[in-house]
């Protein structure tokens, strides 16, 4: 992003072509949705306690918890905040949660994604498959789903970096990660980036957010060791509401808030591939069939209305109560099941649901990048987590955005929790779409007319 690169302009990361549309093929969206009918249990809800190996949160980082949560000026919300054996933790995507509070700014906003409920975003996700390194992947279906995607997504994939032409690429790139989400009408999909990799250094070895300040920095360091990675999100089935909005990468001169943001559909074998780690994105409510103003592509007029946001006990997963039928017409039945009691919450017919996939794929342009992928190159980097707060740190200090009583205090060794929210502050909050970006996207696509400020272009004219 070109409000943190400095003068070293040479070392600026190209900036990835914008998102691809495909089509995915009706037998895969079939079979999707049985694999995911299958492993209905497996569901757990994000946020809500450990995901290994995508997300841990204790780290072994100097100062990554402390004892009582900070309040003084410029603290991030408590929600932001995980309390664990007795002390507090920066939340798993903590940085979600400060650059969403755009989209909650304006009545208008709060009627498509709803008032900012920290219980609106607890999705529900089941881990279909996941490597790291030199690993073999493999889905939790014999691997019938990772082929099929690799073969429906790869040359879309590719295109993303400029590498549709390259034989390696296509010979070397491969599938690391496969999950999915499941919104339940009313809850939303955070604005964020997806998580990063470095050499030597993923989610599953580092907090998922101090791995999105990394990129977001546009240190050399980073942009030099960063894994390539293309996110394909596919939708198994229709869902109304819950439409998905990409943002330009933020390597784009004018960043997030360039021009090009589009909304997409939840509609049945759609799928948009994209470098999600570049390109902020999120979804709007989830809501009840019949109620969403608009669920492909185009609004209605009228503005949505806010669905209300579920409340669950933290510990509550899925189930399939009953399956799908189709020769007698009935669809299949799931419920929210408090793992505690085993009561069914709320019972869902499953076109209420909005089921997502999200596979991951590692472009690899040459042998020699999968090699230092895998740590085989001699003397390549190999970066930490303490490497990574080491540089952010550094970065901070010598543009003066370390507070003068912190460095008092602590000195060379702040703890990571204090700096956590510094780090969100500086790196992604300017890289993230403003207030105005966000509106005028999202009632652009629901047609709706509201009281909006001129943009800079109109001010002059």
């Amino acid at each position: 992003p070109s409000q943190n690169q400095g003068a070293d302009a040479e070392a600026s990361e190209p900036v990835p072509r914008g998102p691809q549309e495909i089509d995915v093929p009706e037998s895969v969206c079939a079979h999707t949705m049985q694999v995911l009918r299958d492993h209905a249990v497996k569901f757990n809800r994000v946020d809500k306690g450990d995901e290994p190996p995508l997300r841990v949160l204790k780290q072994n980082l100097f100062g990554e918890a402390v004892k009582a949560v900070p309040d003084g000026p410029g603290s991030i919300p408590k929600s932001c905040w995980i309390e664990r054996d007795g002390e507090h933790y920066l939340g798993y995507r903590f940085d979600q949660d400060v650059c969403d509070e755009a989209v909650h700014a304006s009545p208008a906003l709060c009627n498509i994604f709803g008032a900012g409920d920290k219980d609106g975003d607890a999705i529900f996700r089941l881990v279909l498959g996941y490597a790291k390194g030199a690993q073999k992947f493999g889905s939790i279906d014999d691997n019938v789903l990772a082929d099929e995607m690799r073969k429906a997504l790869l040359p879309a994939a590719l295109k993303v970096f400029g590498e549709e032409h390259n034989p390696e690429a296509y010979k070397l790139s491969r599938i690391y990660s496969i999950y999915s989400n499941c919104a339940l009408p009313g809850q939303i999909i955070n604005l964020h980036l997806d998580v990063p990799e470095f050499l030597g250094v993923d989610r599953s070895t580092c907090p998922n957010w101090l791995l999105v300040c990394a990129h977001c920095s546009g240190l050399p360091l980073f942009q030099q060791n960063r894994v390539r990675n293309i996110t394909t999100v596919f939708y198994p089935k229709s869902s109304p509401g819950g439409d998905l909005a990409v943002y330009p990468p933020i390597q784009h001169p004018e960043g997030a808030n360039a021009p090009g943001a589009k909304v997409y559909g939840t509609v049945r074998g759609s799928a948009v591939v994209m470098d999600a780690d570049s390109c902020f994105h999120h979804s709007e409510q989830a809501r009840n069939p019949g109620a969403a103003a608009s669920c492909d592509g185009g609004g209605s007029g009228e503005m949505p209305e806010e669905a209300e946001v579920p409340k669950y006990p933290e510990r509550t997963g899925l189930k399939l109560v009953k399956s799908e039928d189709g020769d007698a017409g009935k669809e299949a039945v799931w419920a929210a099941v408090d793992l505690d009691s085993g009561e069914e919450r709320a019972v869902f017919p499953e076109s209420a649901m909005r089921f997502s996939i999200s596979c991951k794929i590692h472009v690899f342009g040459s042998q020699d990048e999968v090699d230092a992928y895998e740590g085989r190159t001699q003397g390549a980097t190999s970066l930490s987590g303490a490497d990574i707060v080491e540089a952010l740190t550094s970065d901070l200090k010598s543009k003066g955005k370390i507070p003068a009583a912190l460095l008092r205090e602590h000195g060379e060794k702040i703890p990571l929790a204090l700096l956590g929210p510094i780090f969100v502050k500086e790196y992604v909050g300017p890289t993230a779409p403003t207030k105005e970006t966000v509106e005028r996207l999202w009632l652009g696509y629901h047609n709706v007319t509201a009281e909006m400020p001129p943009t800079e272009a109109e001010v002059e004219a």
